[in-house]
């Protein structure tokens, strides 16, 4: 098994605690910007996320200060291998965006 972490930022558009088979995590759905490096991606990407049950108090803390649909936030994310060897990322840590770009990615 190999890890490799990625700091990402992504506007959050929802958080819901979820238990399966007596698994507890988190499923984030979150929406990131394309960046503009890749030409065929035009737009952005809708993603969904796991996260660790322990970040639940984090992300209702960013939430709670906000009242915009979308939620800015940098994310921190390892790969892991799950069942039938597949991989995903396994978001392990939040923090709070500075406000320095809008959903449009133009300066603020």
């Amino acid at each position: 098994m190999f890890n490799l972490k990625q700091e990402l930022t992504v506007n959050l558009i929802s958080v819901k605690p979820v238990s399966v088979e007596g698994t507890n995590y988190l499923t984030l759905w979150a929406y990131q910007q394309a960046d503009g490096t890749n030409k065929a991606v035009i737009g952005g990407e809708v993603m969904k996320l796991s996260a660790d049950p322990s970040l639940e108090s984090d992300f209702r803390k960013l939430f709670d200060s906000v009242s915009t649909p979308l939620l800015q936030c940098d994310i921190t994310a390892e790969l892991r291998t799950g069942a039938a060897n597949s991989t995903k990322l396994y978001v392990i840590g939040v923090k709070a965006s500075k406000p320095s770009t809008n959903l449009a990615g133009k300066a603020a």
